[in-house]
């Protein structure tokens, strides 16, 4: 256990499917965790209850007391406005969780201080002080998931722009006239990357008559092929799959170049459940990023895994107070 004299906040990560929530020290290290389903079609008043019974669970099972815990930091789905913590606009997996007054709900109900971000910038956040981002005061972190997602750090701290939405790297226009995406746009780096993109780009193959070892891993059922199993049978040699895997770590590398000629950054941090398919998809990225931006820019620019997993989120967020 934590001795009394440590600091300790509560992380909260929110996301379509899942929330999560721990009980983190100063020095990153989680003490106690619990996670629900977010069940978010139930609509955003009952998430918010449900987030609430969440809070409440992880202090009555935490062994400080509630006046000893520094205050609530939330990592959400969304585009957030940090500065009042409200949710300005809500993600598709999150309807109706536009204009939810995140921070000023948490605080009037628990009395603690309140701090509220987006779920990226919160991973971020996380890695910055403790995973792959330390030791660094300009970094790109990109979450790649069933969305893709972002935080910039510049002068050792989050970037959030004029909005508080700055790092929306999912949405990098990266073909124009492109396949269309969630967020009313043509061509984002979502729509090409993310983990449906993939599994499309794989079934399509299969069901055109591709050979390859997903049809003996799924019984030659394309509907049951998943980013896990592509990565899978790029590690064994798929021709297939290696190449999907190295197409989508193309479009990423495009987009981060992009990125790099504009932010310059010493570090990019890739994490995100898709990010598990290792160097299959991380070369290709870091090869892209390194073909394509400014020579200048690629000297030293170091391209490395996430370290903290699905914890960057809670620890990131509960960060957002130390």
């Amino acid at each position: 256990m934590e001795p009394r004299s440590t600091r300790v906040a509560i992380g909260l990560d929110l996301g379509g499917t899942t929330m999560r929530a721990a009980v983190v020290s100063e020095r990153g290290q989680i003490i106690c965790h619990l996670k629900r389903p977010t069940r978010a079609e139930e609509g955003a008043s009952l998430v918010m209850q449900r987030m609430l019974d969440l809070i409440r669970a992880i202090i009555t099972d935490s062994p400080f007391q509630l006046h000893e815990i520094e205050g609530i930091g939330i990592g959400s789905a969304g585009q957030i406005d940090p500065r009042s913590g409200t949710v300005l606009s809500a993600t598709d997996n999150l309807a109706g969780w536009g204009g939810m007054p995140l921070a000023a709900r948490v605080q009037e109900t628990f009395g603690l201080l309140v701090r509220v971000d987006n779920d990226a910038n919160a991973a971020t956040w996380g890695e910055k002080r403790f995973g792959a981002g330390q030791g660094v005061e300009h970094l790109i972190c990109i979450t790649i998931g069933t969305g893709i997602g972002g935080g910039l750090i510049v002068d050792g701290q989050l970037y959030h722009g004029a909005k508080g939405v700055a790092g929306e790297i999912g949405h990098l226009t990266v073909k124009l006239d492109g396949l269309p995406c969630n967020c009313g746009s043509f061509g984002c780096l979502e729509a090409y990357a993310a983990g449906p993109a993939i599994v499309a780009r794989a079934q399509d193959a299969v069901r055109a008559g591709a050979k390859t070892a997903l049809i003996q891993m799924t019984d030659n059922r394309p509907e049951a092929i998943t980013v896990p199993l592509i990565a899978q049978a790029a590690a064994a040699g798929d021709p297939l799959a290696l190449q999907v895997l190295q197409e989508t770590g193309r479009y990423i590398g495009a987009g981060l170049a992009g990125l790099v000629n504009v932010l310059n950054p010493e570090r990019i941090v890739i994490g995100g459940g898709v990010a598990q398919a290792g160097d299959c998809l991380l070369k290709p990225i870091e090869r892209t990023i390194r073909a394509r931006a400014m020579p200048v820019a690629v000297a030293g620019l170091q391209v490395v895994p996430a370290r903290l997993g699905q914890e960057a989120g809670v620890i990131g967020a509960a960060a957002l107070l130390f």
